[in-house]
């Protein structure tokens, strides 16, 4: 729902999006950026799994942009609204 919610506001509006809700791992995050997020909040995690929970999804997150061959995390804010292989052009 979040994820959905993120990619609506981000055709709406061109002001920065706060991403929260249901991040419990790097997947998760890279989700709520490719939709349209600026930055990600982090809060259930913590509070069930400790403050470790947000090295864990840093790192989760790291490699999946590792795999896609992302330098920066702000590489794929919005990206999910790219026609494929249109990214950035």
């Amino acid at each position: 729902m979040a994820v959905r919610c993120i990619y609506q506001c981000y055709q709406a509006v061109k002001i920065p999006i706060l991403g929260i809700g249901g991040v419990s791992c790097g997947e998760d995050a890279a989700e709520l950026l490719l939709a349209g997020a600026t930055l990600v909040g982090v809060g259930s995690a913590v509070h069930s799994r400790g403050i470790a929970a947000l090295g864990q999804i840093r790192d989760e997150l790291a490699q999946f942009m590792l795999a896609e061959d992302f330098g920066r995390a702000a590489e794929l804010v919005g990206l999910a609204h790219w026609p494929a292989g249109m990214a950035g052009s």
